[in-house]
């Protein structure tokens, strides 16, 4: 039974997230409504996270975290019955050629054997990992034990390495799911790691149906869904998934504006990266990374003020992360205790930079959690079908890239400054920044090469997705 109301207690806000989106958005074309339903999902958690920590801020008691799902919840109702006509929610006709059906059983077989194994790492893993005892499950705990004094868990008298300076989104979700549930049913913070995976793989095979075929969707979600790396993080309640959504949600926006010139997806776009900076001290990197790509993109088209749409839906989280940082959070480990001739000595080591190298070159090779090299295989996969011609989708992709390139970057440029034991850093934290990167790299990857469609050369109806 607990481990049925650990899922079913954030259900009202993913249903709000996704009733808002798509009052903002309107479309009814079955990919159209799957990217929506995954975005939804973590805008509404992310919301929702920020709203409670406000009345946690001013109360000191997390009471009022059903209320606030519920209150999100009917907005979405009133929104969605009031625009029925106009903005339906049941999807339009879908049709799927033969090579399209084989690609679904596929997908669908798949599917079953990685849900099965999800649920057998959430079994054997009922408290999650290191992480989250350390960090995320143990300041829920404070929350939620001594709400009077939830201030406490970003002490800077605690050892370092249960970072305390860590933003709140995962925390405060955790342990307002606790006080409406009245016990740390500890199925909900795997539930909440759940539900932003299931989020990635809305977004990934809902923006490349949107964008490209149903085709290169299912092959994109086939790979993502080969890779155990993803599914037993979601076991462990890290917080890595949720910064891969919000960084697959940013960039994939980028692409979604380029073809819809809609200013709503801008907002969307300034909120998710807020979202990420709340989530975990990498967000807030990508939420330099993630701004420039949106600049770029926007300098490119000419459309400078569209800026003002990103900054309005960045400006809820940034207003949160900014007070967090300067008011309540401790200084991170990395840089509190460091001096400028001790940063630059590690800077210029020529040896940390050669290690950091070497094990992101092995990192690629091993990544996935499989027996061969998913991104090497990826790649190759790439070169042989070739860049697809046949849209102008293009001009996107570089901002994207340059996005997640200086991400990397930055990463690189951590560990070279890191104070602390550049082998162990190295070890226990390198396959989860790849998690961050990774989604965002295969939505790239699949929206801008040729799809099976094109290759097998069908002459059937085209799907549905070529006609929106």
């Amino acid at each position: 039974m607990n481990f049925l109301l650990g899922y079913v207690v954030y259900i009202p806000v993913i249903v709000a997230g996704g009733l808002l989106v798509h009052q903002l958005w309107s479309g009814n074309q079955p990919a159209h409504l799957l990217f929506k339903l995954g975005l939804g999902a973590g805008i509404g958690l992310g919301l929702t996270s920020l709203i409670s920590f406000l009345f946690l801020l001013f109360t000191n008691s997390l009471s009022t975290f059903f209320t606030v799902q519920i209150l999100l919840l009917a907005c979405g109702l009133v929104l969605t019955w009031r625009n029925w006509k106009s903005s339906p929610i049941f999807p339009a006709g879908f049709s799927l050629t033969r090579l399209q059906k084989v690609l679904l059983g596929v997908f669908g077989v798949v599917l079953l054997v990685s849900i099965s194994a999800y649920f057998i790492w959430a079994l054997m893993t009922p408290n999650g990992r290191f992480d989250a005892w350390m960090i995320y499950n143990r300041a829920a705990r404070f929350i939620y034990r001594d709400p009077l004094n939830w201030r406490d868990t970003l002490s800077p008298q605690m050892y370092w390495l249960f970072h305390p300076d860590y933003p709140l989104l995962i925390p405060v979700n955790v342990a307002g799911a606790w006080s409406t549930l009245g016990s740390e049913i500890m199925r909900a913070p795997q539930a909440q790691s759940a539900y932003f995976l299931f989020g990635i793989f809305c977004i990934l095979m809902g923006a490349i149906a949107f964008l490209r075929t149903n085709g290169q969707a299912l092959l994109a979600g086939i790979t993502l869904l080969a890779m155990p790396v993803f599914l037993y993080t979601a076991g462990r309640e890290e917080a890595d998934i949720p910064v891969a959504f919000y960084m697959l949600a940013t960039l994939s926006l980028l692409l979604l504006y380029h073809k819809e010139r809609r200013t709503v997806l801008i907002a969307l776009a300034g909120l998710t990266t807020g979202l990420a900076a709340w989530t975990k001290n990498e967000g807030v990197l990508f939420l330099i990374t993630g701004s420039l790509a949106w600049v770029l993109l926007l300098y490119r088209h000419r459309e400078l003020r569209g800026l003002t749409w990103f900054a309005l839906g960045l400006s809820f989280p940034l207003a949160i992360i900014v007070y967090f940082k300067l008011f309540l959070a401790p200084p991170n480990d990395l840089f509190a205790s460091a001096s400028s001739a001790n940063l630059m000595e590690r800077l210029v080591d020529i040896e940390r930079f050669s290690i950091i190298s070497e094990r992101f070159y092995n990192q690629i090779l091993v990544f996935g959690g499989g027996q061969v090299s998913v991104i090497i295989l990826l790649i190759v996969y790439g070169l042989i079908v070739g860049r697809d011609k046949s849209q102008n989708n293009h001009q996107p992709i570089y901002p994207a890239l340059m996005a997640l390139f200086l991400q990397l970057a930055g990463y690189f440029l951590i560990y070279l400054l890191t104070p602390h034991d550049i082998h162990w850093h190295l070890r226990t934290s390198l396959y989860r920044l790849f998690i961050h990167i990774f989604p965002s790299a295969l939505f790239i990857l699949f929206a801008s090469i040729s799809d099976p469609e094109t290759i097998f050369a069908e002459t059937q109806k085209p799907s549905i997705s070529r006609q929106f």
